[in-house]
């Protein structure tokens, strides 16, 4: 009986055409620059991102051993939190541009479940090692599990740019 009337207070596919009636959303399609720049500032921002998450991972995992782990990871991480910034500004203007069809499809989908899931290792890395990296120095070798959710992260964020491309084609 819940769903029932959630379903019936809250059409979900009228909610996401009518986003794309709204005035920006039309600008930008009838627009013949204001997409393809929103665009390449994902995909620059996207490969900002990854330098970052790339020198922390590697870090993390043992490469760059002569940076002590705990400067290199916050200084990197000021870069990958402004580069996902924009990355999420700009992810959400091109959803605008063709939310009816984004939200059932399911590659952008497994994309946002994706970005939870890195997510959340990012949260759990850094409760539950913080110290011991910032403790780390320079050729220090950090715990297996710090390892593993590096290996992790790296895994995840190249699944999500590679979903993000398949959203063209799925």
């Amino acid at each position: 009986m819940p769903m029932a009337f959630l379903s019936a207070a809250f059409d979900f596919a009228t909610v996401m055409g009518a986003i794309e009636q709204w005035p920006l959303t039309q600008a930008m399609k009838s627009s013949t620059y204001l997409y393809p720049f929103i665009n390449a500032g994902h995909i620059l921002s996207l490969m900002v991102f990854f330098a970052a998450v790339a020198v922390m991972d590697l870090r993390l995992l043992g490469g760059l051993k002569t940076l002590a782990p705990g400067p290199t990871i916050r200084d990197a991480r000021r870069i990958a939190i402004a580069a996902f910034v924009v990355i999420a500004a700009t992810g959400g203007l091109m959803f605008l541009a063709e939310a009816a069809e984004l939200s059932s499809n399911w590659v952008f989908l497994s994309k946002l479940a994706l970005i939870g899931f890195a997510l959340l290792n990012v949260v759990a890395l850094e409760f539950a090692f913080a110290r011991s990296i910032s403790a780390a120095g320079p050729n220090d070798d950090l715990p297996a599990l710090v390892r593993v959710s590096a290996a992790l992260s790296l895994l995840l964020w190249l699944s999500i740019a590679m979903f993000g491309r398949f959203i063209a084609y799925f």
